[in-house]
């Protein structure tokens, strides 16, 4: 479930990047993810929104230092 600060920022994401939000794919303690639709190309993704800024720069740092190292799959 969704609280209102996280829909609201999920909201402000999908507008700039020209999405539309769908189902909720999950969420745990650090925020949610849900489905998000391109409005002018086809195709899904997902989104995650983050409570706070410490978890949501610990997890980018993460996916920095992989792409850094060359890892495309894990």
């Amino acid at each position: 479930m969704m609280d209102e600060v996280l829909t609201q920022n999920a909201l402000a994401y999908a507008v700039r990047h020209q999405l539309c939000l769908a189902e909720s794919l999950g969420f745990g303690i650090h925020g949610n993810v849900v489905v998000a639709e391109g409005k002018r190309k086809p195709g899904k993704s997902a989104i995650k929104v983050h409570r706070s800024n410490e978890p949501y720069l610990r997890e980018r740092d993460v996916y920095e230092r992989l792409r850094e190292a060359g890892v495309n799959e894990i």
